[in-house]
Parts: C-alpha cells; structure tokens; sequence
C-alpha cells in the first residue's frame, strides 16, 4: 500500500515539474516574440502587463544586459544559482509572507532576447511542494480510511460466515444423531453456504435413497426365505416325532 503511495506521490510530483519547466520555456519563447517585434520597450510593457496578474503561479523576470545589469524585471539582481542539467538554474530567494522573510525556491532558465539582452525567467516551486503534500495527504488518508473500512468490513463477513457455518453444522449434528429425515435450510442462505447446503440436501436424499433400497432388498430377501425355513422346520419337527414318539428328549 505504501510502495503504491510513494509511486502516485512521485508521479503527480514529476506531472507538476514537467509542466513547470514546460511553462517556463513557454514565457521564454513569448519575451523573445515580445522583443522581436517591440523590443526593449514592448517587453517592459509586457512585464508590467505580468505584474497585475493573481501572484499564485506568476512569473519572475530579470531583463540584463551584455554586461549583468538589470535593465527591467522585478528581480533585483541575478541570484545566486546552481546550475542543473540541460541549462536550468535554482535559487532561494527570501520573500515576505504576512510580514514575516520566508526562503522560497526558485527554478529558472535564461535565454537571449537579441542585441546582448538576456531574460532570466523565475517561478518558485512551492506551490509544486505544497500540492505534492496536499497529494501525498489525501492519499495517505484514502488509503489508511480504505484499510479501515476493509478491516471492518472484512470482520463482519468473516462473522456472519462463521455463523452460516455454524448454523450447517447444527443441522448436520441433529442428521446425524439419527433425524435423517432432517434437511439443511437453503432458505435464507446465500452464496457458497447455500450451494454446500443445496450438495448436502442432494447427497442426503441420495442417501436416503439407498438405505431404503437396501431396507427393500432386506424386506424381500426374509420373504423369500420365510418359507423354505418354515418347511425346513416342520420337517424337522416331523423327523423328531418319528425318532422320539414319546415326545421326549
């Protein structure tokens, strides 16, 4: 359960990251159209048109030139970075959160405008932290709620199945005691008891069955020799006559 945990963790962590760097190189593309066609002036413009935007998910930019300085973008100066694989930058910059310098994150790229103008755009990642917590949260809680409820749920059909069987096994001791003319209930029952039952039935009468055949066959094999004994017993009385008139031993 927790190794599947950690893998949709890890999955909605790399979605966010892909899409993060996706949207970062999205901005890129769109200041260098801004610049290609207004230059300096347009992409100004453009940065104060991102400024009014809602600050969740917004943009961080600073405008350079050849030589390192700023010339627009609301980053004061370039940060120091560390530089990753496939040219992306991170850095830490320290932000007010209600009033109070808190070290936010960032991951960045940079990319040249054109006439030794370079663009560093910025977004921080903690909103990507705090959705992967809020991810890892609610799955931790489906998953512990899931294991809960199936623990209980498998407590009570584990309860009610004993007692189905328990309830078989009441009827199969009175059948057995010698009430063979007793049948297991199939009423009420349902899934595999009520299959064993309806096979229990089956077999009993099948039983059943037999024992009277056999009691039959018995029944006509005493009848059969009912007479020849009978016979055999008079001739013997007549013998005993003959060998004892008297009637005495």
């Amino acid at each position: 359960m927790f190794l599947l945990l950690a893998v949709l963790y890890g999955y909605f962590s790399y979605g966010y990251f892909t899409d993060l760097r996706s949207s970062i190189l999205d901005e890129l593309e769109t200041l260098q159209v801004v610049y290609a066609g207004q230059e300096l002036a347009g992409v100004e413009q453009y940065l104060q048109d991102q400024r009014n935007l809602p600050t969740i998910g917004r943009f961080n930019y600073l405008i350079a030139d050849a030589e390192g300085n700023k010339v627009a973008g609301d980053l004061a100066q370039t940060p120091r970075y560390r530089e990753f694989s496939g040219g992306w930058l991170g850095f830490q910059l320290a932000l007010l959160n209600w009033g109070e310098p808190v070290d936010v994150d960032f991951l960045a790229r940079r990319a040249p405008l054109g006439d030794g103008i370079n663009a560093l755009v910025a977004r921080n990642y903690a909103d990507a932290i705090a959705s992967g917590g809020l991810v890892f949260n609610t799955l931790f809680r489906a998953m512990i709620a899931t294991l809960l409820l199936g623990i209980v749920g498998g407590f009570f059909s584990a309860a009610t199945t004993l007692h189905r069987f328990e309830r078989l096994n009441s009827e199969l001791s009175s059948i057995v005691r010698g009430n063979f003319s007793q049948r297991l209930t199939v009423a009420g029952k349902q899934g595999y008891p009520r299959e064993l039952a309806r096979a229990m039935n089956q077999m009993l009468d099948q039983i059943g069955s037999l024992m009277q055949g056999v009691r039959l066959v018995s029944d006509n094999i005493a009848h059969d020799l009912r007479t020849p004994l009978t016979r055999i017993r008079n001739q013997l009385s007549q013998l005993r006559q003959r060998l004892d008139p008297t009637g005495q031993d």
